[in-house]
């Protein structure tokens, strides 16, 4: 009787017929083409027509069936299944909410994802069992590079075995390269996760993972009643000279084993395919798709991918880059995000986290793009929200990179210079800058609200700074602290500080404006300007 029903199956006007349903009705964008005159290979890119190859258990005969797939490749076929989400939400299934999303019977060949790095997803939702495999034939029906995703049932079904996968009846099968994630098999009864391995079938496992499965009874991953299971230590061919990475133990259990269910290296595996670069963020490698951007090379194996950076790119997926600019116009399309109400957007913006080296010259507004024009008392020269990184002058030494903020000595005319709004707790370090003509005390060249921030080596010629000492040692305080002058010149450095606030330079004002230099100049030399000096803005 299974040999008649099975020859049934593949006869497209089985004489036990399909249900109202008539799943599979359209077979559009398939095609077929043999190999070596013996075997077809079937293409499958959507549900309905996976289902119309493989599953084959008949209504009426299969306890649970409720529908029949009109196409069923012949044992030994190949059906190859398109990177995807496959799940009964979007067509048919063999017995929907019941039990088994496809289900096979006496079926052997290959089914297997286009490509090796288990990009063809089978989704539950908790709502059924992925795959029932019952016999197959005196033949191998091998699972390849499957993603078996959320299979099991969430109102306790009793007896459910095998949330993703569950073999019967003498059944053959190889799972190679598959991954097995959240699966589970929680009502009364029911056994193995993620695979239940019943009715004395064989089933060889290689480099498969096995991730966050769950059951009520036993064995987590694979259950074993009475049957073989072997876990292979190996990855399959063309990888063969390739080792597998070992992950965590598998959870296992089975009935009439002694003293354990399952053979071979009782492991989760990964590791066998080569990566593939990604331009997806958050593609970290598990699937083998790596992120790996701005020329990085891409290498390694799946689940231990790496992305090797070219000249002035860093960071794990070569995310970070150093670019180099020469105008305002430059590096206000760097570094100037803000969106707000009539302000300029620069339209080529770094990465947060990358650097930009400024040339040795002066940064004036009147000489190209600024963030902001139209309101004199608005007038802004950078606007930078939420970026990190480094922002730093070629010459380390003198810091010859001028952030001119063009005021006058009545301050009709000057700008608010570089204005950094946050930095989402991160570090924005800003190295060996100059920031000159912020006159006026409602004026200033930089201001930072909500930062972490490093000042390494920043030369200020602000407001006021030039009658005791202002950058360079004009008036009393001596260029890099020659006379009475400490570093840079700084007020009330000239006393007691030596170069970068050596010394007593903590106490009275000393470079970077640590403790009091805030109530004698404030930092960034805004004279008396305390109220530009947000105490969310510490120093790093």
């Amino acid at each position: 009787m299974k040999l008649v029903c099975v020859l049934l199956s593949v006869v497209s006007s089985c004489l036990l017929g399909k249900t109202s349903a008539e799943p599979g009705t359209s077979l559009t964008g398939l095609t077929q083409r043999k190999l070596d005159g013996q075997s077809t290979t079937h293409y499958a890119s959507d549900i309905n027509s996976l289902f119309n190859f493989v599953s084959n258990a008949l209504p009426g005969v299969s306890l649970m069936a409720e529908n029949v797939g009109d196409s069923i490749m012949n044992n030994g076929d190949v059906v190859e299944v398109a990177v995807g989400d496959y799940h009964c939400g979007f067509g048919y299934c063999s017995s929907p909410m019941k039990d088994s999303m496809l289900e096979t019977s006496d079926l052997h060949g290959n089914v297997q994802c286009e490509n090796d790095l288990s990009g063809c997803v089978l989704l539950g939702f908790m709502q059924h069992r992925l795959i029932k495999i019952v016999g197959t034939g005196w033949g191998v029906l091998t699972l390849r590079a499957l993603t078996f995703e959320s299979g099991g049932f969430m109102d306790d079904q009793p007896w459910h075995s095998g949330g993703a996968l569950l073999t019967d009846s003498n059944a053959e099968v190889d799972i190679i390269l598959c991954y097995f994630l959240n699966n589970n098999a929680w009502g009364w009864g029911t056994k193995g996760g993620a695979i239940s391995v019943e009715g004395s079938s064989i089933v060889n496992i290689y480099a498969t993972r096995f991730e966050g499965n769950s059951h009520a009874t036993d064995g987590a991953d694979i259950f074993n009643y009475d049957s073989t299971v072997i876990v292979r230590p190996e990855c399959p061919e063309p990888y063969s000279g390739t080792s597998p990475i070992q992950l965590s133990a598998l959870q296992v259990s089975g009935l009439n084993f002694s003293p354990m269910p399952i053979d071979g290296s009782v492991f989760s595996f990964a590791g066998c395919v080569p990566c593939e670069a990604s331009t997806e963020s958050y593609r970290d490698g598990s699937d083998g798709y790596f992120y790996c951007i701005n020329g990085g090379s891409i290498g390694g194996t799946m689940g231990a991918c790496t992305c090797t950076c070219p000249a002035n790119t860093w960071g794990t997926n070569c995310q970070h880059q150093r670019h180099e600019v020469s105008t305002i116009s430059e590096f206000h399309s760097k570094i100037s995000n803000y969106a707000g109400s009539d302000y300029t957007v620069g339209t080529d913006l770094m990465a947060s986290g990358d650097t930009v080296v400024l040339a040795i010259g002066s940064y004036r507004c009147s000489e190209g793009t600024c963030a902001k024009d139209n309101v004199s008392s608005e007038r802004r020269m950078i606007m930078s929200e939420d970026f990190t990184g480094l922002w730093e002058c070629e010459s380390h030494y003198d810091a010859q990179c001028v952030i001119d903020c063009e005021s006058s000595d009545s301050g009709d005319s000057g700008r608010k210079g570089i204005v950094v709004m946050s930095t989402n707790g991160s570090t924005l370090t800003i190295k060996a800058l100059t920031f000159f003509d912020a006159w006026h005390h409602k004026r200033f060249c930089l201001f930072l609200l909500g930062v972490r921030w490093r000042a390494d080596a920043l030369p200020y010629r602000g407001a006021h700074n030039v009658s005791n000492g202002g950058a360079y040692g004009v008036s009393n305080g001596g260029a890099y602290g020659v006379s009475n002058g400490g570093a840079y010149g700084i007020t009330h450095n000239f006393s007691n500080g030596g170069a970068y606030g050596i010394t007593h330079n903590v106490t009275n004002g000393g470079a970077y404006g640590i403790a009091h230099n805030v109530s004698n100049r404030g930092v960034y030399g805004i004279s008396y300007d305390l109220a530009y000096w947000s105490a969310n803005c510490v120093p790093n």
